[in-house]
């Protein structure tokens, strides 16, 4: 991440809330980190809620979901139920839309199929985001199921509306090599 100019023109920075409503402190103490690294501080403002995603009720973890098939086609709509863009950062948005840099870091543990991703990507772009770039830590190597939806309402608040309009499978390249340099790493250090 310091390696790449990818980073440079984002100005906020957030995470994937855990399906219970919790901010994973592992997480967010790496995404904190990355923002000091790329020069962003944090909100001078006290916040209740210092992330620019909120889920307002939780949800079942979509691992307990046996059946694939059905995650793969459950989509965003459980996100869509639990999850709003933090109301605490409407107007740092508004001002970030005006001044053309709305651009977004989001970050999360783990990706499968994209739901969640596929929800916050929609959320954003409903708002008028610029740029997003989405950090996931690990990946279970599956098709990522790209949906986008028409959504209609106000997205810092839960009962926005949502429609899928346009789905397809996208076969994403990983970065293999990338496991074996930690394996490495893990070897030198415990040698």
């Amino acid at each position: 991440m310091t390696n790449t100019q990818l980073f440079d023109d984002i100005e906020l920075f957030g995470m994937i809330p855990s399906s219970d409503c919790h901010l994973n402190e592992y997480i967010f103490s790496f995404m904190t980190q990355v923002r000091y690294i790329k020069g962003k501080r944090l909100p001078k403002n006290q916040m209740n809620n210092p992330n620019i995603l909120e889920r307002v009720k939780p949800k079942t973890q979509a691992h307990m979901l046996a059946n694939q098939t059905a995650r793969t086609s459950m989509g965003a709509n459980k996100e869509f139920e639990t999850i709003r863009i933090n109301p605490e950062y409407r107007s740092k948005i508004d001002r970030l839309k005006k001044e053309n840099r709305f651009n977004v870091c989001i970050f999360d543990d783990y990706m499968t199929h994209g739901n969640t991703f596929n929800a916050i990507r929609n959320l954003l772009k409903k708002l008028g985001v610029n740029k997003i770039v989405f950090v996931s830590l690990g990946n279970f190597g599956k098709p990522f199921q790209k949906v986008d939806y028409n959504i209609s309402g106000d997205v810092y608040n839960i009962g926005y509306e949502y429609k899928n309009v346009n789905s397809e499978v996208r076969y994403l390249d990983y970065e293999d090599s990338a496991k074996d340099e930690i394996t490495e790493l893990y070897k030198i250090f415990n040698s």
